[in-house]
């Protein structure tokens, strides 16, 4: 690279926080941040890079940095792109940082070859077509700030019974930290189950209302469930559909949503009850 453009690049990264910058003007690179339902719950984001000249280039690295996470996330496997195509580059995500320091917003920067072999870095300020990086900011700073009042976990086993078509129980609990309060304000359906309430009436949403603190201990609710679609595809497109969704409130005021894993096993079981309970819809 001549010895203008890498002071040109250094100087980019001093200046991250100012107006969008593209170390080479001419460079035929566009870059838009993504992440799919799978990338979401693996915590990868992706970088769609577009060959935006005449000519086709190698990729040979791409890079996201933003100070919502403690380190950048790297792509370094490479590739070629053709002229006027798009390519999406997965990276891992690191830890995240909040509340997020500043306000320098993301760079994207590539590294690649042009069509004579010569080497060329571009540092760009990406589009954002789902406003992503936002969204990850919020779930994780919520978790991180419920995780510091509660630990929030599902129990080892769902109660169904096969053949039965009744709703299934998992049972949730919230153990305090020591750290402050919370409270589980509700709980939410997802795309692959509904909630079903005292009368039986499935709801998008069912109230909670557990305060969670050093003076109450452990806080312990039921839910119960059916499948929210019994179409063919149901689990076989399902991605997120066995994470349990709580709108929490936080000491502090902050409200958001908490997402709850369950182990293996109880994913397992939550998908047998759906089979079993929409063969005899």
């Amino acid at each position: 690279m001549p010895h203008r453009s890498l002071a040109l690049a250094l100087l980019v990264l001093l200046v991250a926080g100012c107006a969008p910058v593209d170390v080479e003007a001419s460079a035929p690179i566009s870059v838009d941040v993504t992440q799919g339902r799978t990338d979401r719950d693996g915590r990868v984001i992706v970088l769609d890079v577009t060959n935006t000249g005449a000519e086709p280039i190698e990729l040979v690295s791409a890079e996201l940095a933003t100070p919502q996470f403690a380190a950048p996330s790297t792509w370094t496997r490479g590739t070629t792109l053709a002229a006027g195509r798009t390519v999406s580059l997965r990276a891992p995500l690191a830890d995240p940082v909040c509340p997020v320091p500043g306000e320098a917003g993301p760079r994207v920067t590539v590294s690649y070859l042009d069509g004579s072999g010569e080497s060329h870095s571009v540092t760009v300020e990406p589009t954002q077509s789902t406003d992503v990086l936002a969204i990850i900011e919020k779930d994780d700073c919520i978790a991180a700030l419920t995780a510091a009042r509660a630990d929030l976990s599902i129990a080892d086993t769902v109660t169904w019974t096969a053949g039965a078509h009744q709703p299934a129980e998992l049972l949730l609990s919230a153990a305090p930290t020591g750290e402050g309060s919370l409270e589980v304000v509700e709980a939410q359906g997802t795309i692959l189950l509904a909630l079903v309430d005292s009368a039986g009436t499935r709801v998008k949403e069912l109230p909670i209302a557990r305060t969670v603190d050093g003076g109450t201990g452990v806080q312990q609710f039921a839910l119960r469930l059916v499948p929210a679609r019994c179409d063919p595809h149901a689990i076989a497109e399902d991605k997120r559909g066995t994470i349990m969704v709580l709108a929490v409130r936080l000491d502090d005021g902050t409200e958001g949503v908490a997402y709850v894993r369950p182990s293996d096993d109880v994913k397992a079981s939550l998908y047998a009850f759906v089979t079993d309970y929409c063969a005899s819809e």
